[in-house]
């Protein structure tokens, strides 16, 4: 009888404990839904006290505080912090083609957000570091070739922007950056050659005929 009793009190407890879980996530998918991230993380971060293993859970506390991250940077308030805990979130959710981009967002925002306080040594060593890792982004090479080209370090900033042009070979920024790096090196005829596929997939861009034209009038006069 007692046996019987303590478990239909353990049954009653966990059906109570699974009830408040599901209002939990229910609320904190409402909150998220109207774009109300710090009620969303709140809500989020208590569904998964009771279960951590839950990647669905995961990934709305990490998509919550990417908005409640957002949000803080129009005023310009945002935190290395607020990004990186984000990023991190998400990435515990699993690895897959929705979660990519905001993993990609969170991490380029974070190394922004240290840039804005005058670390670029920490931004440069984050960016390395998660270049290193299956996250890394094109857009965070793209920063950190451009952070290596600043200090001086002109063959590291060429090959990451030369891997970019070879991941997305339609991409004028890449092939146009690496073309700066090899004028500002002295490799001229690469510059040309790398400048002229920029302007093949960005013909407008005025920045690109400005440099197309410098290149030009640098040539030799037969």
């Amino acid at each position: 009888m007692v046996t019987t009793a303590r478990f239909l009190l353990v049954a009653v407890l966990a059906a109570l404990l699974a009830a408040c879980v599901d209002s939990a996530e229910r609320r904190a998918n409402e909150a998220l839904a109207l774009g109300d991230g710090e009620r969303a993380a709140s809500d989020f971060a208590k569904a998964l006290d009771t279960d951590p293993t839950d990647t669905a859970l995961r990934r709305g506390l990490g998509e919550a505080l990417v908005l409640v991250a957002r949000q803080k940077a129009v005023d310009g308030d945002d935190l290395p912090a607020d990004w990186s805990k984000a990023a991190r979130e998400l990435e515990r959710s699993g690895k897959d083609s929705s979660v990519t981009p905001l993993v990609a967002e969170a991490s380029l925002a974070w190394a922004r957000s240290v840039l804005r306080r005058g670390d670029t040594d920490l931004a440069v060593a984050g960016l390395e570091a998660r270049l290193d890792t299956a996250w890394g982004s094109r857009r965070e090479r793209n920063l950190l070739a451009i952070l290596l080209d600043h200090r001086g370090q002109r063959d590291k900033a060429a090959e990451l922007f030369l891997g970019n042009a070879k991941e997305d070979s339609t991409d004028a920024d890449a092939w146009f950056n690496l073309a700066m790096v090899e004028w500002a090196s002295k490799r001229r005829i690469l510059a040309t050659e790398h400048l002229l596929l920029a302007a093949k997939h960005a013909p407008d861009d005025p920045e690109i005929l400005f440099w197309l034209g410098k290149v030009s009038d640098a040539e030799p006069k037969r």
